[in-house]
């Protein structure tokens, strides 16, 4: 099942429409894509940024890059930033 929810869906767009295969977003630009705050967790735990699908509201933020081909390739929770590439 393919499930982006709303909150999410800037991202899946932000991504979907880069011309290159790997970027660096920092939580804040995240924040600023979103136009939202992240969760707590997505500061605290690795584990927010698994490559995980998710079929309900409370956690699609991984389906947000899978669902096009993304995925978080490092995730640094000391400077804030997430490692994104599309896959092969």
């Amino acid at each position: 099942m393919k499930y982006t929810g709303k909150k999410y869906l800037p991202l899946k767009e932000y991504l979907k429409a880069l011309n290159k295969n790997k970027v660096i977003l920092s939580h804040k630009k995240i924040e600023s894509i979103l136009n939202k705050h992240l969760p707590k967790s997505a500061y605290k735990y690795k584990e927010f940024w698994g490559n995980n699908r998710a079929n309900n509201q409370g956690a699609d933020h991984s389906n947000s890059w899978l669902e096009i081909g993304w995925e978080v390739e490092k995730i640094d929770l000391e400077n804030e930033v997430i490692h994104f590439k599309a896959k092969e």
